[in-house]
């Protein structure tokens, strides 16, 4: 059951709650991909709030997002790397991303005849032991 007004349009075309994800740019520094990506969820908020009364924008049918930070490091042997991805409040969108970068690689390696190989990416969260203590 919706919780506000407006949630069953979206709820019903499927969107509510879907993660959305954009890579906004990618950048390849020595042994890093450094990224910027939008990340949000379709119908978490119903309006944006103008700075003046009557222009408000319905938004209710698409994800308000946030601009997020992510660095991939690649090991100089083994295949065990670093995913830093930037935590904004109480979001952070590592399984949109991983899910994403999961399903690119096996679509890459599919595409033709054969099906090559492809990585299928596990994370194991790690925090900063000095960061939480503030």
């Amino acid at each position: 059951m919706p919780t506000k007004e407006g949630q069953a349009e979206v709820e019903v075309e499927g969107a509510f709650s879907k993660p959305a994800l954009r890579v906004e740019e990618v950048r390849i520094v020595d042994n890093t991909i450094r990224a910027t990506v939008w990340a949000g969820k379709f119908g978490s908020h119903e309006k944006a709030i103008g700075d003046v009364a009557g222009s408000d924008t319905d938004i209710k049918d698409k994800a308000a997002s946030n601009l997020f930070r992510v660095v991939l490091a690649f090991p100089e042997e083994g295949d065990i790397g670093i995913l830093a991805v930037e935590t904004i409040g109480r979001s952070c969108p590592v399984a949109q991303l991983t899910r994403w970068m999961t399903k690119k690689s096996r679509d890459e390696a599919t595409q033709g005849a054969d099906e090559g190989a492809w990585w299928r990416i596990c994370v194991t969260p790690l925090a900063d032991e000095n960061r939480l203590a503030e």
